[in-house]
This record gives C-alpha cells, sequence and structure tokens, in this order.
C-alpha cells in the first residue's frame, strides 16, 4: 500500500508540474494617447450660424495645430452654381474670422454629382486623446458577436474609449511647466545668501513702510 501511495503522489506532482498557474490578464491598464490627428467636420453652408462657427473655432484655438483648409463643393460646369460656392466661401471666412480664426485658407473644388455639392468641409491638424492601442470595442456594441471575441475582448477599453472622448484639451494630459522660466543660478544666489544667515539690505526709494502715515489729513 505504501508503494502504491508513493506512485500516486509522484503522478500528481507531475501533472501539477506541466501545469501552467499564469494566465494573461484582460483587464487593459494602459493609458490614454495623445496624438495629433486630422480633424474634419461637415457643415452646410447655407445654413452656418455662428454658434456652429463658434464651436468649431473653439475647438481650433484650444487643440488646432497649423492652418484651417475649408473646402466647398459645386457642380462642374454650372456657373451659378459657382457663384454660388464663391458667396459661400466669403460667408464662411467671414464667420470663422469673427470668431478668431486667421490662419484659415477656403478652396472650392467641383464635383460631378449633386449629392456631394454645395457642402463645405473643415479640416485641420488637431491633438487628440485616443485609447490605448489595441483597444476593441466591448462584445456586442454593434450586435451579436462570437465567443472569441469575448475572449479577446480586455476589459477597461469601453471606458478608456469613453473617456477619451470627453476630454476637452487633451494636451493638459501632457503635463504643464509649473515653474517660471527663469535663471536658476540667480535663483540659486538668494537662497545660498539666506541659508547663510545673511540679512537683506533695505530697499532704497522714496518711500518706505515706516515713513508712511496712517493718519487722517484733517
Amino acid at each position: 500500500m505504501r508503494r502504491v501511495n508513493i506512485s500516486a503522489c509522484l503522478a500528481i506532482v507531475l501533472l501539477l508540474s506541466a501545469c501552467s498557474m499564469a494566465q494573461p490578464s484582460q483587464v487593459k491598464t494602459g493609458g490614454i494617447r495623445i496624438e495629433d490627428r486630422m480633424k474634419t467636420v461637415n457643415i452646410d453652408p447655407s445654413t452656418l450660424t455662428a454658434d456652429q462657427a463658434g464651436m468649431i473655432a473653439e475647438d481650433y484655438h484650444r487643440n488646432g495645430r497649423g492652418k484651417m483648409a475649408v473646402v466647398v463643393s459645386y457642380v462642374r460646369a454650372n456657373p451659378a452654381a459657382r457663384q454660388r460656392a464663391e458667396q459661400q466661401s466669403v460667408k464662411i471666412a467671414q464667420a470663422f474670422a469673427a470668431q478668431g480664426v486667421r490662419n484659415m485658407k477656403v478652396n472650392m473644388v467641383a464635383v460631378n454629382t449633386r449629392n456631394h455639392a454645395e457642402q463645405a468641409v473643415v479640416s485641420y491638424m488637431a491633438v487628440t486623446a485616443l485609447p490605448p492601442l489595441n483597444c476593441t470595442r466591448m462584445p456586442g456594441y454593434q450586435g451579436t458577436d462570437t465567443l472569441d471575441a469575448a475572449a479577446e475582448y480586455s476589459f477597461g477599453c469601453e471606458t478608456q474609449m469613453a473617456v477619451s472622448k470627453m476630454i476637452v484639451t487633451p494636451e493638459d494630459l501632457m503635463g504643464r511647466d509649473g515653474t517660471p522660466a527663469d535663471e536658476s543660478r540667480r535663483n540659486g544666489t538668494i537662497v545660498e545668501r539666506f541659508k547663510s544667515g545673511t540679512r537683506n539690505t533695505p530697499l532704497e526709494g522714496q518711500i518706505n513702510a515706516s515713513s508712511v502715515s496712517t493718519s487722517g489729513g484733517g
């Protein structure tokens, strides 16, 4: 009986040694990324309002990089359509100029079909917040999905996607310099004099604190 028990124990030890208790985590721990990406906004030139232009201009001022480009389309070989596009281009330029956009270029492009005509596309490079690399949508987001998709999904990706879309100023995630741009050696001399016990000399001027009277003058 003792030999049988020893053999069974050895078999169990060998089986357990072949198993790995380490499993890859399905929790996404990567942070939100910051990238410069081209942002595009479709607008209807005929119904563009100051509020719409203001919303686009606000994001451009906050996150934009470089020049804002606007393309206005019109039906090819139609003089009246081209004339409307010219008028709309002036209207768009004036609307964004009123919102403080100075670095801007408006172009016109001819198209063959009316479906793509009389529209405008605003584009500019902007700092954009993005979810971590290799993040996919949550299984079932676009309908039914497979078990393989659920097994490959990293928990937390959907949350990171939602958070990245809510960040108004992505550049803030890169950090801000909280120290003034002073000369370090000059600041060091002030600190060293204070640490050594050297008293500061009185400030010279026409008026000092001890010579100013606080009483009323009659």
